[in-house]
């Protein structure tokens, strides 16, 4: 995926869901590219990049890539992008813990998800192109 595909997802995603104030990133040529540098200027969002080799920085989203990928893409063929999306979406569904506000029988906006620090602590919260929501943080 090159800078301008992620860019491009990051605005259909900014239409149904609202704009992020940062998003935390790997080291990737599609997130360093300056194609994804420019679109966070004009939209004032931050990258903020995890440091080189750490990617238990990102533990959540590694972990669940990796679950995703176990479970899902290695596991199953796809007849086509809605079996795709069905297949991916039930996973990713499975996946997912409940949040605090889920649990105490709140709603949530679907697909955003709360950013953690490498403190665990509750730092932000962004809209999610495909992915879970990380539930509760102790502090």
């Amino acid at each position: 995926m090159t800078g301008a595909a992620v860019a491009a997802a990051l605005e259909r995603a900014i239409v149904r869901h609202g704009q992020p104030k940062s998003i935390t990133v790997d080291h990737g040529t599609e997130f360093t590219s300056r194609a994804l540098d420019e679109w966070a200027y004009r939209r004032g969002v931050t990258l903020e990049f995890i440091r080189p080799g750490k990617p238990a920085e990102n533990g959540y989203i590694e972990s669940f890539n990796g679950k995703l990928r176990d479970e899902c893409l290695n596991a199953s063929q796809f007849l086509s992008i809605a079996d795709a999306r069905s297949k991916i979406e039930a996973v990713a569904s499975r996946l997912q813990p409940p949040s605090t506000a889920q649990r105490a029988g709140a709603t949530e906006p679907a697909g955003v998800l709360t950013e953690v620090d490498h403190r665990g602590h509750r730092s932000r919260e962004f809209p999610a192109l495909i992915g879970p929501n990380p539930g509760p943080i102790s502090s």
